[in-house]
């Protein structure tokens, strides 16, 4: 059954985004539970499947549940129903909140990029410049509750600093290989004169014979 009862009290109601939840955001869901003369059970379920709620408030004559839903995904759309079970008479007091998703988007934040109004709640069809470094603007659109042309992540490199970085490695690496060539002209060239003089030597040695 669900409804307030005069003797025991009841579920009340269940507040929640009143026109919807936009992905990627975070809400409360909280159920509020009328006391009488007895504490109730308080349990919440998503399509019969038990849910814990994150945290509960008391006052005198009412309970109210939290749960809270971060970062909301496609599959946290649905039906919640939140439950008061008053076990000394066997009464159960149920409430449901449908949570429906809204046609907003929450600008997001891309690493290493500057993005427009980035953390904001958009409307749909908001386009947002994204600056990626050097790379030309960007524009994702909100459509339907996400994002179309998404960049998950800004990767890039100063041309100017890549093209000095090339051209040094470039320069160095001619150098090396110079250097090299010279070190290697100077061992032939004194592998052969040594060689020419000893051969003299012999020949000298020979004809002296």
């Amino acid at each position: 059954s669900s409804g307030i009862n005069a003797e025991y009290g009841g579920v009340r109601d269940i507040t929640g985004p009143a026109t919807g939840a936009t992905l990627g955001a975070t809400y409360n869901l909280t159920c509020t539970v009328t006391v009488r003369s007895d504490n109730p059970q308080i349990t919440w379920s998503k399509y019969g499947i038990q849910i814990f709620p994150s945290t509960a408030l008391f006052t005198e004559q009412e309970i109210a549940s939290v749960l809270n839903i971060p970062f909301v995904r496609v599959e946290d759309y649905g039906s919640y129903t939140c439950s008061a079970e008053y076990k000394t008479v066997g009464t159960l007091s149920t409430s449901t909140f449908q949570l429906t998703q809204t046609t907003s988007c929450v600008v997001p934040h891309i690493p290493n990029a500057e993005v427009e109004r980035s953390g904001e709640i958009v409307m749909d069809g908001t386009q947002v410049t994204v600056h990626c470094g050097a790379d030309p603007t960007t524009v994702i659109t909100c459509q339907h509750g996400a994002w179309e042309d998404l960049i998950y992540e800004c990767l890039f490199e100063d041309a100017k600093e890549s093209s000095g970085t090339m051209l040094r490695t470039i320069i160095g690496t001619l150098g090396m290989l110079a250097l090299l060539a010279i070190v290697g002209l100077f061992v032939f060239k004194r592998n052969t004169v040594e060689s020419f003089v000893a051969h003299v030597y012999l020949r000298r040695n020979r004809s002296r014979c």
